[in-house]
């Protein structure tokens, strides 16, 4: 039963208990029953006739969702007729991946692959699927599903109809179901909607890092006063502006000269201690190099802009750019000018963009002089190193509310707490999103099948 400490709920275990069978549970509520999968679940296997119906996947983290909605890079049938139909309050069950929760129960009528299987309530007055999609998707039954899949390899491990049916199931009482089902819901709620906030935190302190990046590397603050420079010019230039009275205004080719890096295909790669530095960073290892440290590489095709600072000699392959010539300029603020440069303005096409050097070489850019540049990218190390920090604590906050989230969830299920006394607050009705059991970031689900 719950009590309450300073006025905050402290959920206490059951009053008694009673000792489990079959699972591996030592003991369970002893209101509470085990019985086998199949006395509350029967297979449904109608096939769609058209294949028009609404499509529908599984996802590991959010269960059964809508495939629209889903990020999946799987092969799309020209056809989806034969598809087995499956209606809201259905458990679908992606056969290969239950054992790593891909399973969940349908809040949507439609159609999904062959390869599911598809479950029913036979009775949902005694028995409540929010409950057993709980159940079904706890750490707690993780174990049951893996042990009961078989195959030769972990990936293709297989949970049979026969196999899922066998599963003994925690049957709590019909009210408790409910109870528990609306009480994690409303948990759910508050630590997803306390995750959306911590990751809003995330994209905030992003967001002033680059303010600040850009501010010091266009001349906006001066960054040993931390204020603006005290005196300004026209840069002559209309798009760039003014620009601190110190700085010059010039072209890219008179800052730093982009050269195209060397032809060399894959199957050209020869072992060796050199790195191949590509358009996405290193791509192999041959025993000579083309360029020494330090250098700057630029994506120029494929990983179109990404910058990668090198501090050891390496290969430069085409699909990459690399400084010819720094012109005397610090290469710690000459990594940060690149960075900050919007390559993505300046590459060309639409299907493959590529850099044109020769374009950006022409662009007008303002330069600080030597002997401040130095203090610019150190300056510069120091926001990112405090602001990486700050993001770091709060990854490691969202990190430890979700495992609290996943023990709760699998303790209040199993009935090592109990909650039936809790009074459970409505959540607002504009919160509501079905489907998704996680925080709403973007979907994307690997283990999807179509």
């Amino acid at each position: 039963m719950s009590t309450k400490n300073n006025g905050n709920i402290m959920i206490q275990p059951h009053s008694e208990y009673a000792k489990a069978t079959y699972l591996v549970l030592h003991q369970i509520p002893s209101e509470w029953n085990i019985i086998r999968a199949k006395n509350l679940f029967r297979c449904i296997d109608i096939r769609s006739e058209t294949g028009e119906e609404e499509l529908l996947t599984v996802s590991s983290k959010f269960g059964v969702i809508k495939r629209k909605c889903a990020n999946v890079t799987m092969f799309k049938a020209a056809s989806y007729k034969g598809y087995k139909l499956c209606w809201e309050g259905d458990l679908v069950i992606n056969s290969l991946w239950a054992w790593m929760t891909g399973l969940g129960f349908s809040n949507y009528n439609g159609i999904v692959s062959t390869a599911y299987g598809v479950y029913r309530l036979h009775d949902r007055k005694i028995n409540h699927p929010k409950y057993y999609n709980f159940l079904l998707r706890s750490i707690a039954y993780r174990w049951e599903l893996m042990v009961r899949s078989k195959g030769v390899w972990i990936s293709r491990l297989q949970l049979t109809n026969d196999s899922f049916l066998n599963i003994p199931m925690l049957n709590p009482p019909f009210y408790e179901q409910v109870q528990i089902a609306r009480y994690l819901d409303y948990k759910n709620y508050q630590i997803n909607k306390y995750i959306r906030i911590k990751k809003r935190q995330i994209e905030l302190l992003k967001e002033l890092k680059q303010v600040i990046i850009n501010d010091a590397m266009t001349g906006k603050i001066d960054v040993r006063t931390g204020e603006p420079y005290i005196k300004y010019k026209d840069s002559g230039i209309d798009w760039l502006g003014m620009i601190p009275e110190e700085w010059i205004a010039t072209r890219f080719r008179n800052v730093c000269y982009l050269q195209r890096g060397h032809d060399l295909s894959s199957d050209k790669f020869i072992k060796g201690e050199y790195p191949v530095m590509g358009s996405n960073g290193v791509i192999g290892y041959h025993n000579q190099f083309t360029t020494k440290a330090p250098n700057i590489t630029v994506g120029r095709s494929g990983s179109t802009g990404k910058v990668n600072f090198v501090n050891e000699d390496f290969w430069a392959h085409n699909t990459a750019l690399f400084v010819l010539h720094n012109h005397g300029n610090d290469w710690n603020w000459l990594y940060y000018f690149i960075l900050n440069f919007d390559m993505a303005a300046v590459s060309e096409g639409s299907a493959v963009p590529t850099l044109n050097r020769n374009y950006i070489h022409k662009i007008h850019v303002s330069v600080p002089k030597r002997e401040n540049q130095e203090d610019i990218a150190s300056y510069i190390e120091n926001v990112i190193d405090i602001s990486m920090g700050a993001i770091k604590i709060i990854e490691d906050e969202i990190t430890l509310i979700r495992e609290l989230q996943t023990r709760l969830i699998s303790d209040i299920v199993t009935g090592k707490l109990d909650v039936r006394d809790i009074e459970v607050p409505d959540i607002p009705e504009e919160e509501l999103e079905p489907g998704l059991e996680s925080d709403d970031e973007p979907l994307e689900e690997s283990i999807s099948v179509d």
